[in-house]
């Protein structure tokens, strides 16, 4: 299954409350390139959640724009199509991407806050192109 994950991190490695947050692009995997998806998973330990899945248009790049607040409430845009949200158990503490089985292109990545100053907030925004 060809896969681009941008994820949010946090806790420590090992640790039961460590957990990932992760924007998820399934590429298309068929002629007409008609079945890509796209979904936002929380994990913890060994259990996933998540708020489901939609279709995805990958002909182009597509951008991802993540953002939290302080109290834990983690929004993802997936390219102005929808917006996902999930709550984190910890602070964010890393951003990282992934590529596994296709050919992704991450062609952007811009950092930036909003309203005051706190370490627990930020917003991230990312381009995603698949070729």
């Amino acid at each position: 299954m060809p896969v681009a994950k941008v994820w949010l991190h946090s806790g420590k490695s090992g640790d039961p409350s460590e957990q990932w947050i992760a924007a998820v692009l399934k590429a298309p995997t068929d002629t007409y390139k008609l079945d890509a998806m796209e979904w936002l998973e929380k994990v913890v330990g060994s259990q996933s959640e998540g708020p489901g899945y939609a279709p995805a248009n990958l002909s182009g790049p597509l951008q991802i724009d993540f953002a939290w607040t302080s109290d834990g409430v983690v929004s993802v845009n997936f390219g102005g199509e929808f917006v996902k949200y999930i709550k984190t158990n910890e602070p964010i503490s890393d951003i990282g991407l992934s590529v596994s089985w296709a050919k992704f292109e991450f062609i952007g990545l811009k950092v930036g806050r909003a309203g005051a100053p706190d370490p627990a907030c930020a917003s991230k925004t990312l381009l995603a192109h698949l070729d």
